[in-house]
C-alpha cells in the first residue's frame, strides 16, 4: 500500500516569523497547533487556511478506505524570498521525506508564492495532485479595495510590487533629468523642459522610501544613535567627523563653481560633482569604519559586512568619477584622456568583483549566517 505525504509549503515563513512556529511540523496534531498558532498571530494569513485545507484533507483520507496510509506535514523557507528560502524548504523537504518515507505526494497552497518551490518537491517527490485554497472574500470594489491595503501594509510585497515600478520610473524620469539638463542652455529652460520628468522622479523616490519602508529605517537609525551617544561609543565620533566630511565637500563644491569659468548650467553642476563626489566618498567610509572600530572595541569582532561596504564604497567611487570625467571631456570643461576614465571605470567594477568574491569566501568558511568574524580567524 502507497504512503502519501500531504504536503503545505510556506515559502516566505510566515510561520516562523509572524507565529514562532519551528519546523518543519509533521503530524495532524502538530498541525493543528500551527495552524491555530498563525491564525491567532494574523487571521487574514492565507498560509493558515491552506494548512487547515491539509488537515481537512487527512480527515477525507481517514474516511477512505482505498487512501492507504497518509501523513500531512509543513515546511516552511525563509522571510528573504529567493534562494535562501528555497533553500530552507528544501533542507526541511529533506527532512520530511526521511521521516515519513512517501511513495506520492499532494501539494496543498494558496496558489500564490509557494507555486515557484513545486518543481523542486516534484524533483525529489512524485506529486499526484496540487490543491488551491483560495480564501473567500467580499465581493465589489470594497473588497477589492481592501485586498490592496492589506497588500501594501506586508512590507515584503511592498518591496516585491511596489520597489521595481518605483525604479523604473526613477530611471526613465532620471534619464529625462540628464539630457534636459545638458541640452538646455541656462537654468531658466532646464527647469521649464524638466518639470514633469522632476514630478515623476519624485513620485518614484517616494514609492521606493515607502517600499523599503525607509522612515521606519530612519527612525531605528536615530535611535540607535541616541542609545550611541548615551554609552559613550566611539561611533558617534565618527559619526560627527563623516557629517564634517560630508559639509567640506559641500563648501569645496561651491567654492570651485566661482573659481571656474562657466559658459552653461550644465557645468556648474558637473563642477560641483567632480569636487565633492570624493568627500561624500570618504564621508560614507568614515561612517562605515565607525562601526568596525567600535564592534571591535566592544567584543574584539570585526563586522566583514562593513569592510564589504567600504570596497563597494570605493569601486563606486572609481566608476562614478570615471563617467564624470568622461563628462567633463564631453562639455569641454577639460580635456582627459580617454585611457584614463577607461582604467577608473574598468578599475571600479574590478574591485567591486573583487569585494563579493572575498564576502563570499569569508561566508563559505565562517557560515551564512555569521555576520562578524574574530581578526585573527581572517589573518
Amino acid at each position: 500500500m502507497k504512503r502519501t505525504l500531504i504536503l503545505v509549503v510556506d515559502r516566505d515563513d510566515d510561520y516562523g516569523v509572524k507565529a514562532d512556529v519551528q519546523s518543519p511540523v509533521v503530524g495532524f496534531d502538530n498541525c493543528l497547533k500551527a495552524a491555530e498558532a498563525l491564525g491567532i498571530a494574523d487571521p487574514e494569513d492565507s498560509d493558515t487556511n491552506a494548512l487547515f485545507a491539509a488537515l481537512n484533507m487527512y480527515r477525507e483520507m481517514e474516511n477512505d478506505p482505498d487512501a492507504g496510509s497518509f501523513e500531512v506535514a509543513l515546511v516552511c523557507g525563509n522571510e528573504r524570498v529567493g534562494y535562501k528560502s528555497d533553500t530552507a524548504v528544501v533542507d526541511e523537504l529533506e527532512e520530511v521525506l526521511d521521516l515519513v518515507k512517501p511513495d506520492r505526494a499532494i501539494l496543498v497552497g494558496d496558489g500564490a508564492e509557494d507555486e515557484y518551490v513545486y518543481p523542486i518537491i516534484t524533483s525529489r517527490v512524485p506529486v499526484d495532485s496540487v490543491r488551491k485554497v483560495y480564501v473567500k472574500q467580499a465581493p465589489g470594489v470594497e473588497g477589492t479595495l481592501y485586498l490592496v491595503k492589506r497588500t501594501l501594509e506586508d512590507p515584503q510585497k511592498r518591496r516585491r510590487f511596489i520597489a521595481p515600478i518605483s525604479w523604473v520610473m526613477m530611471i526613465v524620469s532620471g534619464i529625462y533629468l540628464l539630457s534636459s539638463l545638458f541640452t538646455s542652455g541656462s537654468l531658466n529652460s532646464f527647469i521649464s523642459h524638466a518639470t514633469t520628468p522632476f514630478i515623476f522622479f519624485v513620485i518614484g523616490l517616494a514609492m521606493s522610501f515607502y517600499a523599503y519602508s525607509v522612515e521606519s529605517t530612519i527612525v531605528n537609525m536615530l535611535d540607535n544613535w541616541k542609545n550611541d551617544a548615551k554609552r559613550g561609543s566611539i561611533h558617534t565620533v565618527f559619526l560627527a567627523a563623516a557629517l564634517s566630511i560630508a559639509l567640506v565637500g559641500i563648501v569645496v563644491g561651491f567654492y570651485s563653481i566661482s573659481e571656474v569659468y562657466i559658459e552653461r548650467d550644465s557645468q556648474m553642476v558637473l563642477i560641483f560633482l567632480v569636487y565633492s563626489f570624493w568627500f561624500f566618498v570618504f564621508s560614507g567610509m568614515t561612517y562605515a569604519f565607525g562601526f568596525i572600530v567600535d564592534g571591535y572595541l566592544n567584543s574584539r569582532r570585526v563586522r566583514y559586512s562593513m569592510v564589504a561596504f567600504i570596497l563597494n564604497l570605493v569601486s563606486i567611487g572609481l566608476v562614478v568619477n570615471g563617467i564624470l570625467d568622461y563628462m567633463m571631456d564631453y562639455v569641454g570643461l577639460y580635456y582627459t584622456e580617454p585611457l584614463m576614465y577607461i582604467v577608473e571605470i574598468v578599475s571600479g567594477f574590478g574591485l567591486a568583483i573583487v569585494s563579493s568574491i572575498l564576502h563570499s569566501m569569508i561566508k563559505r568558511k565562517f557560515g551564512g549566517s555569521h555576520t562578524e568574524i574574530v581578526p585573527n580567524e581572517v589573518l
